[in-house]
């Protein structure tokens, strides 16, 4: 079931853009359950000249699944971009929507 976490959420070789330039995200290590609904992920962010970013990123397993119209993964995207164009040193977000 675990493998189907990491499916879940289109991470791996993602490109995310602030006013610098781009990031390339991965999943580093499998997504966690943690709790009723809840999967912990834990993403990595990489960009040529810039310190590598971590992040926890708390997500509703449920949500996920019944994404088909892809709007709570679009959110989740939009999220991370804005924490990665912030500089933010917040290392976990929490997102638990749909």
């Amino acid at each position: 079931m675990q493998a189907n976490y990491r499916s879940l959420l289109p991470i791996d070789d993602r490109v995310f853009f602030d006013a610098s330039g781009a990031w390339q995200g991965k999943i580093v290590g499998e997504p966690r359950p943690g709790g009723s609904d809840r999967l912990c992920y834990s993403l990595q962010f990489e960009s040529e000249g810039r310190n590598t970013r971590n992040l926890k990123l708390w997500l509703s397993g449920a949500g996920l699944h019944r994404d088909s119209d892809q709007l709570y993964k679009c959110a989740i995207y939009l999220v991370v971009e804005s924490w990665l164009e912030a500089g933010s040193p917040q290392d976990e977000l929490y997102l638990y929507g749909r």
